[in-house]
């Protein structure tokens, strides 16, 4: 199993007034694949930013995040993904066509990779 871990991960976004402001702070822990992890916490403190550093859609500021011990740059081969608390579904899609979205910007060309990847609607 992946192993995934975190070592002094920073995070810095800049505050509307352009300010820096610091979201994640000498974050270190691991997870051992195979593991059920949740991440409990006020609105505002991290949660989504630290969910995204780990799939690799934002960078870090500082620190590390590393997937099998490689950093989460060298793994793009990784399926990551996690779901979201609030729905985000495209209402005039279909479930097929919802299910297939993530597919379709994984290629940039809108179809299906050839890797058998399927989905099936009812």
């Amino acid at each position: 199993m992946v192993k995934i871990t975190v070592e002094n991960l920073r995070k810095v976004h800049q505050a509307p007034d352009g300010a820096p402001l610091e979201v994640i702070r000498d974050l270190s822990f691991e997870l051992e694949g195979g593991t059920f992890t949740s991440i409990l916490g006020p609105s505002g403190c991290g949660k989504s930013t630290l969910l995204n550093l780990i799939a690799g859609l934002d960078d870090e500021t500082g620190g590390r995040v590393l997937i099998g011990g490689k950093p989460i740059r060298e793994n793009r081969t990784l399926d990551i993904g996690f779901v979201f608390q609030e729905p985000r579904l495209l209402n005039w899609r279909t479930v097929r066509r919802n299910v297939l979205l993530p597919l379709e910007g994984a290629n940039g060309n809108g179809r299906r990779p050839k890797s058998g990847c399927a989905a099936r609607s009812s």
